[in-house]
């Protein structure tokens, strides 16, 4: 029965995610434009307050986003490591 047992735990935890998951279990794609509006970068985890982030849609029109003010002068986009957890955006239109 023990050794059952301890099969069943290594499976389980074989096959949970591997992902780290956000501190209060909410992660969402954002968008966070440095202080001197040249770079935005993208994230997907809970930390959005935080770092001031910026919804990324999806937009009606590209004027909705927020950081359309500052497209002149952002010289680079990032995706941070995160993103590559983000499966939720399903359309870039008017990103």
């Amino acid at each position: 029965m023990k050794r059952l047992l301890s099969v069943l735990l290594v499976m389980i935890a074989v096959l949970l995610p591997t992902k780290s998951w956000a501190a209060d279990g909410v992660s969402e794609p954002y968008a966070v434009l440095s202080e001197n509006n040249t770079v935005l970068t993208f994230y997907y985890d809970d930390q959005k307050a935080a770092r001031n982030g910026m919804s990324v849609g999806p937009f009606t029109n590209e004027a909705a986003r927020g950081w359309n003010d500052y497209m002149q002068s952002i010289t680079t986009v990032t995706f941070d490591d995160t993103f590559a957890n983000c499966t939720s955006i399903t359309s870039t239109e008017n990103l």
